[in-house]
């Protein structure tokens, strides 16, 4: 007999001589079928034939088990039929194992919530409930085979219940770890508005109002930052990707009677930008809080000239940061013991990334967005492009897995990382008054006004945003440093045996492979789809040109340049 481990699990050993089926008593029509049937239970066929006399029970029982009609009543009693069904699929044994895998997850009934003796079981906790939930995780993870897809959609409804199949039912919440549909499953149904206002919250109002939604036909008494959020959330919709993560949410969220609130808020420190001809905001687009379900937008939106890329840019970020509430919900749920890990994780902000820059790029009408430059980023070097990211001020805190083998190391280099941003930006505020004097004096005194719109708008979003962009930089230099020293106290002896388990844990492995997979989504989909090209505004100076005009102002009108010398006291 031989011991198969996966994913953490001690699975099971097959019975007779390892790697050779107990098919003697069978003809070999019944073994062909079988064989058949296992293939197709592993996604590599995609259709049956009609199964001989002798494997017509192999069959059913097939169907039974994906539709987790199971009269057991405990995992154990699940876990022996199982075995007993796999050995009788003429199958390598890491196939076997295989179609085990996926069968596992479905104890739960994941098609018929609640129809089986076994899913009461696994409700009621214990150990049940943990060996239930992960199976399922690693299940759901899988994806559906087109066979079970049909043996679903085709299934009589159980107990004479007629909407328990009904078309587009929601399944039950399962860990799904992709920002693309999993291949297989039927395109979902965008959520109408009205269904998603019974588990959704839009508002507060906002403060002020600007251009992006003008023309649309508002009335007096309605709230531009709500219409703009409702038109964002069935706009993101329009996409495979939008819709599944709505979906997603509506499993995590809507099923356990949670609210999830959507709302504009003022971001201190933003402003809206124009760089090389696109409309962006300097700051924060938006953000997440899992644990209330929130998700804020900037109130910036609104300010935005062009209502198309206002909408882009924010569906974009939408998709992103639901993304989060998504997974931090599943990973609460299903993974519990992971989730202070997860947290840490870069993997959080990849799988949140990776959604947004999808959306975004389906939704690209033509023109640049800061949204459709780093999508192209990414999908160029996705390596640099990953460790550019967690080398940056904001997921400085974020480890990959191997660097979760020694977080302690991986933290003390960070801390170096992030105390360079700090003396990079402080370097930059200091300068900023004399790049303004610089400005204004190329404006008023050389006439370069009209030509120096975009420059004066990144000033302004810079000298606006860079105080606040320092203090959340020093935020996080002092909470790397607290998380460093408490990796390295008997207090935080726990967290990083949690770190260190995750390095190798099949549940990380998983999700990283999702993303990559997701990765390659995003790359294919921009080699058929190629984003804008970015060009410069006409008329626009860039930095380079505003630098050599200023060296010749001074050079040719030093005279406008007598006051600046004396302020900054240069000879």
């Amino acid at each position: 007999m031989q011991t198969l481990l996966l994913a953490g699990w001690l699975l099971f050993s097959w019975p007779g001589h390892a790697g050779t089926p107990e098919l003697s008593s069978v003809s070999a029509q019944t073994a062909a079928y079988s064989k058949q049937l296992g293939l197709a239970l592993l996604g590599d066929v995609a259709a049956l034939p009609e199964p001989p006399a002798q494997a017509k029970d192999l069959h059913a029982e097939a169907h039974e088990l994906l539709l987790g009609r199971a009269p057991e009543t405990t995992v154990h009693a699940y876990e022996q039929r199982l075995r007993v069904f796999c050995s009788r699929l003429d199958l390598s044994e890491s196939q076997r194992q295989a179609v085990f895998e996926r069968l596992r997850g479905r104890l739960r009934g994941s098609a018929l919530p609640g129809s089986t003796a076994l899913e009461k079981s696994r409700l009621d906790g214990g150990k049940s409930k943990v060996l239930g939930d992960k199976a399922l995780a690693m299940s759901e993870a899988l994806g559906r085979t087109r066979f079970e897809a049909v043996a679903v959609a085709d299934a009589p409804p159980p107990h004479g219940d007629p909407a328990a199949l009904a078309p587009g039912a929601p399944r039950q919440a399962g860990l799904r770890i992709n920002a693309v549909p999993p291949a297989g499953t039927q395109p979902a149904a965008p959520i109408p508005l009205e269904e998603l206002e019974t588990w959704m919250e839009f508002g507060p109002p906002p403060k002020t109002a600007g251009s992006a939604l003008a023309g649309i036909g508002l009335g007096p008494r309605q709230d531009p930052a709500v219409v703009l959020s409702k038109q964002a959330i069935m706009h993101l919709q329009s996409t495979p990707e939008g819709r599944e993560v709505i979906q997603e949410l509506q499993r995590e969220y809507a099923k356990s009677g949670r609210k999830v609130v959507i709302r504009a808020v003022d971001v201190e420190g933003s402003a809206v930008v124009q760089r090389r001809g696109i409309e962006g905001i300097d700051g924060i687009r938006g953000l997440a809080y899992y644990n209330e379900g929130i998700y804020e937008f900037n109130r910036k939106f609104l300010e935005f000239k062009d209502k198309d890329v206002a909408m882009e840019t924010l569906c974009g970020n939408m998709s992103h940061e639901l993304r989060h509430l998504v997974s931090h919900a599943q990973i609460k749920r299903l993974l519990p013991d992971s989730h202070e890990v997860f947290k840490k994780s870069l993997l959080d902000e990849q799988r949140a990334r990776l959604s947004g820059y999808l959306v975004a790029a389906r939704l690209n009408s033509g023109k640049a967005t800061d949204y459709s430059e780093e999508a192209k980023d990414l999908a160029r070097k996705p390596g640099q492009y990953w460790d550019g990211l967690k080398r940056g001020p904001y997921y400085v805190d974020s480890l990959e897995a191997d660097e979760m083998r020694d977080p302690v190391q991986a933290y003390t280099d960070r801390l170096a990382v992030i105390q360079t941003l700090i003396d990079r930006l402080s370097k930059s505020i200091a300068g900023l008054p004399k790049l303004g004097a610089k400005l204004q004096i190329m404006e008023d005194k050389e006439g370069l006004k009209a030509r120096l719109t975009e420059l004066r708008s990144q000033y302004d979003g810079q000298a606006a945003s860079d105080p606040e962009r320092l203090k959340r930089y020093e935020a996080q230099l002092a909470k790397v440093k607290s998380l460093r020293d408490r990796l390295m106290s008997p207090q935080g002896e726990e967290l990083l045996k949690r770190f260190q388990a995750a390095a190798d844990d099949p549940e990380f492995r998983r999700l990283q492979q999702a993303m990559v997979r997701d990765e390659k989504a995003l790359i294919e989909l921009l080699a058929g789809k190629p984003l804008p090209v970015l060009k410069p505004t006409p008329g626009q100076l860039d930095w380079d040109e505003f630098n050599e005009c200023v060296e010749r102002s001074r050079r040719d009108h030093p005279a406008f340049w007598s006051d600046f010398r004396a302020r900054f006291s240069e000879p």
